[in-house]
């Protein structure tokens, strides 16, 4: 009995030293489970952080933004949100000119102007490249807030910068619109400032716009357009056609000017300032432009070969001057056709003159001018300070633009004479577009004009009508 009951005191010893144990190890392990899971609650968090983070600028990113948006509405479900939407002025310049990193530094710092004048409770996310969405609660009149934060934030970003030893200055295009006002949804609203900054930096940049439902369909039809316009280069839907360019003196036909037109089958006739900026803006520019330097010297070989002794003007977009192939190609093309370069006039914008490829350009207009092509510069006096910048290129002739003709009777006259002077001292010929009446064509004659074109002197017609001319109106002369 007293053996059984040593052996049964052991195994009570034991059981108590193992339960001992075991509450230890539980112990053990709840701590280490309650450690894991901090480094799991803590891990999740931070991958969070990083989810809703704008890496670069410290800022929300989108997701981050329709989070922050989402729980304040279920805290305050009746608050109202203006959302702007911010887009850079000229970042892209900064890019090209400097490098990505000067960039990065650019957005850092922008984003930290932006973020020091924003109201309270207010949140500043990176959309993404260079734009930007401020989104601000309504506590008061919604245009008195848009007007103040607008304002506030342009001049943040006209603050000027020096990066990497370079001053910089951006500007920046706002669009604004208000949640649940103009929309239901906040991504909805997001995408309705969008299309209200979009519209801002068509028309021009550098102001602030409220969203407006028209931008929507404006948008959209760009966006059927610019797929049409694809199929469009190169096929019967455009044509080209001929504007006279004559001899302010004598009324002689000197060249026809090549205009692009398009008939859309569904949407009728597309204005060619619409679907000209269109292809700048969606780099089918270069496209078009070719497609109509190639068929304008095709037709003009034409006209000669009836006895029509005019040259053919054809605009070319910086687009493709800027191309180390365009010279070559143009070489091509004329081979092709079998026009001679002394009868081809290439007519550019003023904005060769941009010292973001200015280089480029006038290496370009160099071996053209070695061709035999003559070089014009088209809208002359609309900016870049022509005037100064002449020396840079060496172009053959300019043209006044048509604003300064409707105005003779103002300080446009001045301008006209000015430019005549100054081209006069670099031999240049001097072309204005747009004359529309008998005073008009009267005068820059007396001025010294030497060629004009204009509705008085004759419309655009198609290569049929040319050939089916055997001369030059008298009239329209």
């Amino acid at each position: 009995m007293l053996v059984t009951l040593r052996g049964n005191h052991r195994l009570l010893v034991r059981n108590l030293t193992l339960e001992d144990r075991n509450l230890s190890l539980i112990k053990q392990l709840s701590e280490v489970n309650q450690v894991l899971e901090a480094k799991v609650s803590e891990r999740t968090e931070r991958l969070a952080r990083l989810a809703h983070t704008d890496k670069l600028t410290g800022l929300f990113n989108r997701y981050g933004l329709f989070d922050w948006h989402q729980k304040r509405i279920e805290a305050e479900p009746h608050t109202r949100t203006v959302v702007f939407f911010l887009d850079l002025d000229r970042f892209k310049q900064v890019n090209d000119a400097l490098s990505h990193e000067a960039g990065d530094k650019v957005l850092t710092a922008i984003a930290q102007q932006i973020e020091s004048v924003a109201p309270p409770q207010a949140k500043l996310a990176r959309w993404g490249g260079d734009e930007f969405v401020l989104a601000c609660q309504v506590t008061g009149d919604v245009n008195a807030l848009v007007d103040e934060v607008s304002e506030a934030v342009s001049r943040a970003v006209d603050i000027p910068l020096n990066i990497e030893g370079t001053d910089l200055k951006l500007g920046v295009s706002i669009g604004w619109a208000c949640h649940p006002d103009h929309d239901k949804t906040f991504s909805d609203i997001v995408h309705a400032a969008d299309l209200a900054t979009t519209e801002v930096k068509r028309s021009g940049r550098g102001r602030t716009l409220a969203f407006d439902e028209t931008f929507a369909e404006s948008l959209r039809r760009r966006f059927n357009l610019s797929r049409a316009l694809s199929a469009a280069i190169g096929s019967d839907a455009l044509y080209v056609a001929y504007q006279p360019i004559v001899c302010a003196r004598t009324g002689a036909l000197m060249s026809y000017e090549a205009l692009c037109r398009w008939d859309h089958p569904e949407l009728g006739t597309i204005r060619p300032d619409e679907f000209i900026r269109l292809a700048e803006d969606t780099d089918r520019i270069v496209a078009l432009g070719n497609w109509v330097l190639e068929r304008a010297c095709a037709d003009a070989v034409q006209w000669r070969r009836q006895g029509i002794a005019a040259k053919v003007a054809v605009n070319v977009s910086v687009k493709q001057l800027t191309l180390d192939t365009f010279a070559l190609h143009l070489v091509s093309i004329l081979s092709r056709t079998g026009l001679s370069p002394a009868c081809l006039e290439i007519e550019v914008t003023e904005s060769v003159f941009d010292d973001g490829h200015i280089e480029q350009v006038s290496h370009t207009i160099k071996h053209l001018k070695a061709l035999g092509v003559h070089i014009h510069i088209d809208d002359f006096g609309t900016g870049y300070s022509s005037l100064s910048r002449l020396r840079h290129l060496n172009v053959s002739g300019i043209k006044i633009d048509q604003s300064f003709v409707a105005d003779l009777s103002g300080q446009s006259r001045v301008i006209i004479e000015s430019t005549i002077l100054i081209a006069r001292a670099f031999g240049l010929t001097i072309v204005a577009e747009g004359v529309e009446s008998d005073e008009q064509r009267d005068l820059l004659r007396t001025l010294g004009v030497d060629q004009i074109q204009g509705y008085l002197l004759g419309r655009p017609q198609r290569l049929g009508d040319i050939l089916g001319a055997d001369t030059f109106s008298e009239t329209a002369a």
